[in-house]
C-alpha cells in the first residue's frame, strides 16, 4: 500500500514516516519545509520505499494527481501556534485551505485519510475529562492562541463535511506531544522541569510521548470503524507531580480511542523523557 504523509519532515510526521517504513510501507512525504526539515528524516533518507517531495499542500491539482496512486493519507502538514501568531492569513491558508485541498483530492481518488488535530480546539472547557462531543469554549480573539485553535476547528469541519459525503476520514485530537525533534518548546520545558523542578504551573496536564502518537495514527489508518469520527489521543489522568499544572486544556476522556482503535498510551513521562535524552545525545554524536 502506498501512503502519503503531509508534513512528514516535521516533528510527529518524521517519526510516523520512520514507523511506516519499518512496517514495509511505501511512503511519499509531501512537505514545503516552512516548518519541517529533511534532516528529521536523515535516518531513512536513502530508503528504497521513500519518496520525498517539496511542495505546497495548498496545490489542489497537484494533490489530486499525486493521490491517484495513494491508498491512505496522513495529513499532518500545518503551521503551529507560533507561525499563526506571526502570520494569521498565511496560517489560515495553510491550516484551513490546505486541509480542504487534501480532503477534496482524497474525495476524488477515494483515499482514506487520518487528520492530526489537537487538544487546543477545546479552548477553556468547564468540565473534565474532555469528551469528543464537548463544546469548544475559546477565549478572547485578542489572544493569538485562540486564532490557532479556531483554525484547527475549521480544518476539522472541512474533514467532517467530506465525511458526510462518504470520505473515510478520522480526526485524531492529539494532546501535547513531546519527544525528540520537538521544536515547540514543550519538550525543552519538560526536561528543564524534570531537572530543576520549576515551571510546572505552565506545563500541560496531559502529555503524550511521540511514539504513542504514532501508534494511534497508524491504528486509525487501518480502523474502518473510526471513519467519520473524532478521537482523543492522550493520557486520561494528570501526570504525577504535575497536579498544579495549568497550561493546556486538561485531561482527555480516552474511552473512544480504547473502544474504536484499541489504543492506550504505553510510555509514561519518566520513560519518555529518558528516551528523549538518549535520542538527543545520539543525534549530537552523528
Amino acid at each position: 500500500m502506498r501512503v502519503l504523509v503531509t508534513g512528514g519532515a516535521g516533528f510527529i510526521g518524521s517519526h510516523l514516516v520512520e514507523d511506516l517504513l519499518a512496517q514495509g510501507q511505501k511512503v511519499v512525504v509531501l512537505d514545503d519545509l516552512s516548518t519541517g526539515d529533511w534532516a528529521n528524516l536523515a535516518s531513512v533518507a536513502n530508503h528504497r520505499n521513500l519518496t520525498l517531495l517539496t511542495w505546497d499542500v495548498r496545490d489542489a491539482q497537484f494533490l489530486e494527481n499525486l493521490l491517484r496512486n495513494v491508498a491512505l493519507v496522513y495529513h499532518l502538514a500545518g503551521w503551529g501556534p507560533k507561525q499563526a501568531r506571526e502570520d494569521v492569513s498565511g496560517a489560515v491558508s495553510v491550516n484551513v485551505m490546505g486541509t480542504a485541498s487534501v480532503m477534496q483530492a482524497a474525495m476524488v481518488n477515494s483515499c482514506r485519510v487520518v487528520y492530526a488535530s489537537c487538544s487546543e480546539v477545546y479552548g477553556r472547557p468547564s468540565q473534565q475529562p474532555l469528551r469528543e462531543d464537548a463544546d469548544s469554549q475559546l477565549g478572547s480573539p485578542s489572544e493569538p492562541v485562540w486564532a490557532f485553535a479556531a483554525m484547527k476547528l475549521m480544518a476539522e469541519l472541512a474533514c467532517l463535511s467530506c465525511a458526510e459525503r462518504g470520505l473515510p476520514v478520522t480526526i485524531l485530537r492529539l494532546f501535547d506531544v513531546y519527544g525528540p525533534r520537538d521544536r515547540s518548546g514543550l519538550t525543552s520545558a519538560l526536561l528543564a522541569w524534570k531537572s530543576d523542578g520549576v515551571g510546572v504551573e505552565s506545563l500541560p496536564r496531559s502529555l503524550l510521548y511521540v511514539s504513542d502518537a504514532v501508534d494511534a495514527l497508524v491504528l486509525a489508518g487501518h480502523c474502518e470503524l473510526a471513519a467519520g469520527e473524532i478521537v482523543n489521543v492522550g493520557w486520561n489522568r494528570p501526570i504525577p507531580g504535575m497536579e498544579r499544572a495549568a497550561g493546556g486544556v486538561g485531561v482527555p476522556d480516552t474511552r473512544k480511542a480504547e473502544r474504536l482503535l484499541g489504543f492506550a498510551p504505553r510510555v509514561d513521562l519518566e520513560e519518555g523523557l529518558a528516551l528523549t535524552r538518549i535520542k538527543g545525545r545520539w543525534d549530537a554524536l552523528k
